[in-house]
């Protein structure tokens, strides 16, 4: 039976949101009036990024463009958005992970929530032809009419889609292990009740920072407070990494925290084996990893553990990573390393 490796593309694949991408496009060629599809482009982004999208409002904005133009003026658009707006924000480390998986034999499928006609041609760069994405309406001269057909995929929506693709295709999901997303203080404190319900959890670092010491990141008058190595973070991770590993649950961490190497060899000494972060940072970490002693990170971790002061926190942290480093560089310039 053949894996089944499902990839976002906005923000995962591509460094970058085509769906916000696309109007910029539009504005930059002189198709759309600028100030107002600007204005319109930024709102609905914002309302995506807070969760309260109008679905149906956005793509009657979205899409009304694709109606004016024959499928063929839209292929010569599309090359040109790709070219500029699309190639620039595909890393080599994203190509790498997409090849993995089909050199492992692994069927990979993307679901995005963007539509269709944005997506398909990006999925192709990948080799991926198994795409989901919003679908649109096109009328009987063979152009699309700006409208959208059948369930969006957007939030519970890929859902949807993913189980009408596996129907169409005669299959089902196998079991599925249900897991459940750390990202409140409160849910961190009593992780232990919620480890009984669910097979796997994942620490949400850049809320669960926010959460703990209450701090907006992107508010420029305080997201300087926005500390991940502050005690109060650190004895939380600890706690919620702890409980799981002792109830033999499977913990994984998101969010920058986990593609950032300064943490990675302090989170190997509180016990997390499972990262998950942006394709960019997966070979820094992974190498550390590959070349770190768990052993001897649990026993200085614990150092850093116990202390409450942030800048003592630093500075061990700093001496952690030095100390590791240069037991890397001497196995690597060793007889047998170089053998």
């Amino acid at each position: 039976m053949k894996n089944l490796a499902i990839f976002d593309l906005d923000n995962t694949l591509i460094n970058t949101d085509s769906d916000h991408s696309w109007p910029q496009y539009l504005i930059k060629k002189g198709l759309v009036d600028a100030a107002e599809t600007e204005a319109q482009n930024e709102k609905f982004y914002r309302d995506y990024q807070n969760g309260c999208l109008d679905i149906d409002a956005f793509l009657k904005f979205h899409l009304a463009p694709l109606a004016r133009y024959s499928k063929e003026e839209l292929t010569e658009f599309h090359r040109e958005f790709m070219a500029e707006f699309i190639m620039p924000h595909i890393s080599p480390m994203q190509r790498m992970l997409v090849q993995s998986h089909q050199m492992s034999g692994d069927e990979t499928l993307v679901i995005s929530s963007t539509n269709e006609f944005i997506i398909t041609p990006i999925c192709h760069l990948f080799g991926i032809t198994n795409i989901i994405g919003t679908q649109l309406e096109t009328g009987a001269d063979g152009r699309y009419t700006g409208n959208y057909i059948g369930t969006p995929s957007l939030k519970e929506g890929k859902i949807t889609r993913l189980n009408q693709w596996l129907a169409e295709r005669g299959e089902t999901f196998g079991t599925v292990s249900v897991g459940c997303m750390i990202e409140i203080p409160s849910a961190a404190l009593t992780v232990g009740s919620i480890l009984k319900l669910v097979d796997f959890i994942s620490i949400g670092t850049n809320d669960l920072i926010q959460y703990i010491l209450s701090v907006d990141r992107g508010d420029d008058s305080v997201s300087h407070l926005y500390q991940p190595g502050h005690p109060a973070v650190l004895k939380m991770l600890q706690h919620i990494i702890r409980t799981a590993n002792r109830m033999e649950k499977s913990v994984s961490i998101c969010g920058e925290m986990a593609g950032d190497t300064a943490y990675t060899r302090m989170l190997l000494g509180m016990g997390l084996r499972r990262f998950s972060m942006n394709p960019n940072n997966l070979l820094p970490v992974k190498n550390i990893i590959l070349h770190s002693n768990t052993a001897l990170l649990e026993t200085e971790t614990a150092k850093i553990l116990r202390s409450e002061d942030s800048e003592k926190i630093e500075k061990l942290l700093k001496l952690l990573n030095s100390a590791e480093h240069e037991e890397e560089r001497q196995e690597e310039d060793s007889p047998t390393a170089q053998a």
